[in-house]
């Protein structure tokens, strides 16, 4: 069972990046076999899911990837981009990751609570060991998302059977 669940968020969380990024950025994004290394500049934002599950979904990229996401998005050259607008379209993209997450993982019926994005300093590092944790790649560019929490409890008989993932 919890083989299943797993293979539901990890599919969940994959299509919901990469629709995100491919509608914002243009970006193609894959699976990544490891972490962004801790070498990489990275910026990084949280957010508190607080219902079906108590988790903090933390996404992270390297400084590089905002900046032509940013461009892309705003059609501005690098040098015209502040970090305030860096951390906007970081926190941007979190907040629809999370908001398409979890409507592609739980059943049409179910309901789920969201708080605000928050900036936080080289990358978030967790205070505790990650629940789950997924690795991607853009343009070359590796990022992660990582949620904390206690368990996955909350969404026993509240997730979709299975999720197609994305070619």
């Amino acid at each position: 069972m919890m083989g299943d669940i797993e293979n539901i968020l990890q599919a969940g969380m994959f299509n919901s990046v990469a629709e995100t990024l491919e509608n914002m950025a243009f970006m193609e994004v894959e699976h990544a076999a490891a972490s962004p290394s801790s070498a990489e500049e990275g910026v990084g934002v949280s957010l508190l899911i607080h219902d079906p599950v108590q988790w903090e979904l933390t996404l992270s990229m390297p400084k590089q990837m905002i900046f032509d996401i940013a461009s892309a998005v705003y059609a501005m050259p690098e040098e015209e981009l502040s970090e305030e607008l860096l951390q906007d379209i970081l926190a941007e993209i979190l907040n629809t990751v999370a908001g398409r997450f979890l409507s592609e993982i739980l059943l049409p019926s179910e309901t789920f609570t969201l708080g605000l994005p928050e900036p936080c300093p080289h990358g978030c590092p967790a205070d505790e060991p990650p629940l789950l944790v997924w690795n991607f790649a853009a343009d070359g560019l590796p990022f992660g998302l990582h949620a904390t929490g206690s368990s996955l409890e909350g969404l026993q008989n509240r997730l979709k059977a299975h999720i197609k993932p994305r070619d």
